[in-house]
């Protein structure tokens, strides 16, 4: 009995350790973004407005190939263009389970995710 009260202290402290480390890489991560931001902003070309304006309005094939682009093309800044695939494949959070996901979207875009994790995202002997 004594034993499991120490086990469950143990791991509710390092849930909760686990929590504040979450808690501060999150703060980092988004006053990194909020940075990069105001750098773009200043510098901000024809062509990514382009992208950006394709990943939101474009055909579906144009949609996936420009958030692949911009994901391959600077993967930490631009985490959201992943959100955005993983959503379409259905493996998002925020998808819920709420709609349901066509075949050919996820397939289409379960393809772009697979060439971006093998070609970019994943170190090469993985």
């Amino acid at each position: 009995v004594i034993s499991s009260s120490i086990a469950n202290g143990r791991s509710l402290m390092t849930q909760e350790l686990v929590r504040r480390y979450r808690s501060m890489a999150d703060s980092v991560y988004q006053n990194e973004l909020r940075l990069f931001n105001q750098s773009q902003n200043k510098k901000s070309s024809a062509d990514e407005r382009w992208v950006e304006n394709t990943m939101r309005k474009g055909t579906l094939k144009d949609r996936i190939a420009a958030m692949s682009v911009t994901l391959s093309t600077d993967p930490l800044h631009k985490f959201y263009a992943l959100d955005g695939l993983l959503s379409m494949v259905g493996c998002s959070s925020e998808s819920g389970g709420g709609g349901k996901i066509n075949s050919r979207v996820a397939q289409l875009t379960a393809e772009a995710l697979e060439d971006l994790f093998v070609n970019t995202l994943l170190p090469p002997n993985r």
